[in-house]
């Protein structure tokens, strides 16, 4: 009897377990079909649940950045033709920060640092951020940026 029900109590368990479970996948998000955005090697993403930006590396190098407001994504805008990284932001409005570091010579440093914002449906015009940037073998001297919850960027 006492097996028994240990069975029943279990079975009951799992019962309440499985509707609780099915009752969390009702309400789980739906995704979207695939997008093509670009050829090319992603470098960073980001999103703010409207506004999405993606930047990556073309097959034939440098870097480039694309932004999805609304149905489809935008056509790829060249951040920079030097082989960079970098990463990149979007804020609370919808405005993108892209932010990439490269070298500019062929040695060690310096190391260049570069940003550039999108705002209103179109890029800005590219700005310094350092002609000297502490690079290693291991990096370029990886930017990383963010937004607070009144759209104002952060770069470290």
């Amino acid at each position: 009897m006492k097996s028994a029900r240990r069975s029943l109590s279990t079975i009951g368990t799992l019962v309440v377990a499985s509707v609780m479970i099915c009752s969390a996948l009702s309400y789980a998000q739906t995704w979207s079909s695939p997008q093509f955005v670009a050829n090319g090697s992603t470098v960073a993403v980001a999103t703010n649940g409207n506004t999405s930006a993606v930047l990556f590396t073309p097959p034939s190098g440098g870097l480039q950045a694309s932004v999805k407001s609304g149905a489809s994504w935008q056509t790829a805008v060249i951040l920079t033709t030097a082989a960079a990284t970098g990463d990149i932001a979007v804020a609370p409005n919808g405005s993108v920060l892209a932010v990439w570091s490269f070298r500019a010579t062929n040695t060690y440093t310096p190391v260049e640092a570069q940003a550039r914002f999108y705002s209103g449906g179109s890029w800005g015009n590219t700005t310094t951020i350092s002609a000297n940037v502490y690079g290693n073998a291991s990096s370029l001297g990886l930017l990383a940026t963010g937004f607070d919850g009144n759209s104002q960027a952060t770069l470290v």
